[in-house]
């Protein structure tokens, strides 16, 4: 079980998901029946679910008498926020409502979680999204036409459980005309003033300017952190765009000792693909 007497040596995990993942209905394959599951799990053995200020604070200056535990959301798919209406018969609830109807059911009060909160990174650039949505093809069938929309994020941003954080501007993803002069479905090659500002200026600009959100957390595309961007533009620039921290996908804990822009990350799929591996990963928080 985690231990809630030793909070001098925090051990924080953060979790990180995916909500256009639903292509079944097997936890392996379902984030929204991963995260459903998941927080009956969390809430079992006694974590806290806390937004990533208190995670990051907490790490430095403990104070909660609770191992504690942080969500993310990756990619800005629309079912970060709301059920699917297109997939009949497949489990995609949205990861918002997941987290209201678990708050609810367990207290109107929220004294099981009274922290509850998730921060999701999206993708800024509005014309990645259409490119995003154009190239789906055949493996992502199970997927909206708009699966990737802007739609929500200011309700999400107003709302008790989300946040809204900066996943660059079109992830350099492999459907898009992407703004920097590299190979796509790579962000190790943004490694240089030019491509940062690019990538993650300009979608902070466009987060405040378009929709008065700000973003005090950026989530690397894939988790690739360049040492450029976490050793030099990230110190150097970060403060004066408005962020505080940065969070890649390497799969160990937020403790005192962690790089503010390399936080680590568990990744739903990929490090975890049962609540039993899930229950390891929690059993060491702190």
């Amino acid at each position: 079980m985690p231990k809630h007497d030793d909070i001098e040596g925090r051990k924080i995990p953060i979790l990180a998901y995916h909500s256009w993942r639903f292509s079944s209905d097997n936890y392996t394959d379902n984030d929204h029946v991963a995260l459903t599951e998941d927080l009956k799990l969390i809430d079992e053995m006694g974590l806290k679910v806390v937004p990533l200020s208190m995670a990051l604070s907490e790490a430095k200056r403990p104070s909660i008498k609770y191992p504690l535990v942080g969500l993310t959301f990756d990619d800005g798919a629309v079912y970060d926020f709301k059920v699917s209406a297109d997939s009949p018969g497949t489990v995609c609830p949205g990861f918002y409502p997941v987290l209201k109807t678990h708050c609810r059911k367990k207290s109107i009060f929220r004294r099981v979680q009274p922290w509850l909160h998730a921060t999701s990174f999206v993708i800024a650039s509005s014309q990645a999204h259409d490119q995003i949505n154009r190239g789906h093809g055949d493996d992502f069938n199970w997927l909206e036409p708009d699966a990737w929309s802007d739609s929500w994020w200011v309700d999400a941003a107003k709302s008790d459980f989300l946040g809204i954080g900066n996943h660059s501007w079109d992830h350099n993803h492999p459907s898009v005309d992407t703004v920097i002069d590299s190979p796509s479905g790579d962000f190790f090659c943004v490694n240089n003033f030019e491509n940062a500002e690019k990538e993650i200026a300009v979608a902070q600009h466009e987060l405040k300017a378009k929709y008065d959100i700000d973003c005090p957390y950026f989530a690397y595309p894939w988790g690739h952190c360049s040492e450029y961007l976490s050793e030099q533009y990230l110190p150097q620039n970060g403060a004066s765009l408005g962020l505080l921290a940065a969070f890649t996908t390497e799969p160990t804990y937020l403790t005192r000792d962690s790089h503010i822009w390399r936080i680590p990350r568990f990744v739903c799929g990929d490090h975890w693909k049962s609540t039993g591996e899930l229950a390891h990963i929690l059993s060491q928080a702190r």
